[in-house]
């Protein structure tokens, strides 16, 4: 009922939709990242990142965006706005695409990189994930249960969904 409701939310309040998942997505097949800032230090949030789904894992939550889309600056700063409210959060993001001539956007990402989030471009893990719409936003607590949302939802409300263990 809850997520029902939650969903029916996102959906006329915001322009976004959301569902749930409680098993682990498909593991991650190696790619090679290409990547704004530096590769993650062994113990780093990016190296906790890659162990997502297993237990006691790190929650992550990983947007994916399109760099020619007019919200993707403003869904890149709420990623970077959750991030500086939840610390015990890893948080990606990865470009569909890469990057275009859009200043509104590269600044966006520039600011998220510097930082400290995690900002790529890998189009193994984009076409992995495989999202309906973008941008995608997949939120997952680190013991196999997660949201997906498109559009720009309000990610604390995403983060409650989950965090709560409030389930499908």
């Amino acid at each position: 009922m809850l997520r029902a409701t939650l969903i029916v939310t996102l959906g006329l309040v915001t322009s976004a939709s959301a569902d749930l998942w409680t098993s682990p997505p498909p593991a991650s097949p190696a790619s090679t990242t290409q990547s704004t800032r530096g590769v993650p230090a062994s113990g780093s949030v990016g190296a906790a990142r890659s162990s997502a789904g297993a237990a006691g894992a790190m929650p992550s939550l990983t947007v994916i965006v399109d760099p020619a889309c007019s919200v993707t600056a403003a869904v890149v700063e709420d990623a970077a706005a959750f991030a500086r409210m939840h610390g015990d959060v890893a948080v990606r993001v990865l470009l569909a695409a890469p990057p275009g001539r859009s200043r509104e956007t590269l600044r966006a990402l520039a600011v998220a990189a510097e930082g400290g989030l995690d900002v790529a471009w890998v189009p193994a893990e984009a076409r992995r994930r495989a999202p309906g719409a973008l941008p995608a936003i997949y939120l997952e607590d680190g013991r196999g249960r997660g949201v997906r949302a498109a559009g720009r939802p309000p990610l604390d409300a995403l983060w409650w969904m989950i965090h709560t263990g409030s389930g499908p």
